[in-house]
């Protein structure tokens, strides 16, 4: 039930009342960082868990794959957000999530996206693969059931600035637009891109 996600260590303090178990108090320790938050579960004529949570330095690379999330990328995560699951039995809750949240990420790479190639080498087939460092990596995600969307998502990495915003769709189609920058001391390149393809194969296309 639910994703596979290891805890190294989890407290937490609440009440039941009735059908509902709220919990005022979760402590995790998990993927070298960690996650406190609340929580409400409600059962009865269909099961309900609600509430919001904060993550604090997590490696991102451990915990995509726990979510299963299909692109290999690094760095250290803290989000702050709020989800929301029902169902009408139990072990079918974390089949539709709704999660609405902000992330960070320091000192990074993001894969399956080449910024750099993509404005020096523009190409009418588009870019694909590769790999994009970054400082930060900022935005917010809104997940509704397999779908995912991310908006107001800015990188940056030196020299370079990129600004996004995109979905991953059910089908793990990806369907976007970038905005890039790359500064230089006499120069400044910039390019408008379409972000296409799929989670294997990522195209940027000017």
């Amino acid at each position: 039930m639910g994703p596979g996600i290891e805890l190294t260590e989890a407290q937490a303090k609440g009440v039941v009342s009735g059908n509902q178990l709220r919990l005022n108090e979760m402590d995790l320790y998990l993927y070298g960082g960690q996650g406190k938050g609340q929580a409400v579960v409600t059962w009865g004529s269909g099961w309900s868990l609600e509430g919001d949570f904060e993550l604090k330095r997590i490696e991102l690379e451990a915990g995509m794959k726990a979510l299963k999330i299909e692109i290999v990328s690094d760095g250290t995560l803290d989000a702050k957000g709020r989800y929301a699951l029902q169902s009408n039995s139990l072990d079918a809750l974390f089949d539709n999530p709704r999660i609405e949240a902000n992330f960070n990420v320091q000192k990074g790479s993001l894969s399956g996206f080449d910024f750099v190639r993509a404005l020096q080498s523009p190409s009418r087939d588009g870019t694909q693969g590769g790999k994009t460092k970054f400082d930060e990596l900022t935005g917010s995600l809104s997940v509704n059931g397999s779908r995912y969307s991310y908006n107001n998502v800015r990188l940056t990495a030196g020299l370079l600035n990129a600004s996004a915003s995109g979905d991953l769709l059910p089908n793990k189609d990806v369907n976007g637009r970038a905005y890039v920058e790359l500064k230089s001391s006499s120069n400044i390149v910039k390019g408008n891109f379409r972000i296409t393809g799929n989670l294997k194969a990522i195209v940027l296309r000017p």
